[in-house]
């Protein structure tokens, strides 16, 4: 299938949606990620049915989100988290490669120099992450197996190509509702029928 096109203005998605599931272990917290990552960076909102004993790798974003500062409550299955002032942090996806994307959108709004690290393996992805961060305008440094990102005080005009993957694709989209500037992003066929609902949260019609 042909990949899509998405080009999203800023925009605010609802404030509580449903993590969509994931076999049997409850929502999926990759999938989730950008909306709390957004939250975090300039609104809020609550994320239900984020099981808090899951044995994803990908429920990790929730430290991750904490180690940057930002202000984040459970309450039984479901996640809130408040727009905070996000501080530089070390993150480790060697675990979870899939969070690498929405982790380094998160580092561009965090004060100071914060690195990704846990790429061995996944050259490609780092390379591919390193290109989209500076079309934006970000100042990053690649690594043998990491990339070290600093703060972005101005975001630029971009087209991004997220290539098949998903979970850069949703990064970007996400970064995309953030801001005034035009961001627009190639992205995989197969996030619609991974996860149909993604860009209804933003408003987007198909």
């Amino acid at each position: 299938m042909q990949p899509i096109f998405i080009d999203l203005p800023m925009c605010e998605p609802a404030g509580e949606f449903l993590a969509p599931p994931i076999g049997g272990y409850g929502g999926d917290y990759c999938y989730a990620a950008p909306f709390l990552v957004r939250a975090a960076v300039l609104s809020n909102a609550v994320c239900k049915n984020l099981n808090p004993r899951s044995e994803q790798s990908g429920m990790q974003i929730i430290n991750i989100l904490k180690n940057f500062g930002a202000v984040v409550k459970r309450s039984g299955e479901s996640v809130q988290v408040s727009k905070s002032a996000l501080k530089a942090a070390a993150v480790d996806i060697s675990d979870c490669k899939r969070l690498a994307p929405i982790c380094c959108v998160l580092a561009m709004f965090a004060k100071g120099r914060s690195v990704v690290t846990g790429f061995k393996g996944s050259e490609q992805l780092l390379l591919s992450l390193e290109i989209s961060l500076k079309n934006l305008g970000a100042r990053c440094e690649a690594g043998p197996d990491r990339l070290w990102i600093w703060k972005c005080e101005r975001i630029s005009d971009a087209v991004i190509s997220a290539g098949d993957n998903i979970y850069m694709a949703m990064a970007f989209i996400a970064l995309a509702s953030m801001t005034k500037k035009q961001v627009a992003v190639r992205a995989p066929a197969a996030l619609l029928r991974r996860y149909p609902g993604f860009l209804e949260q933003f408003g987007y019609k198909i």
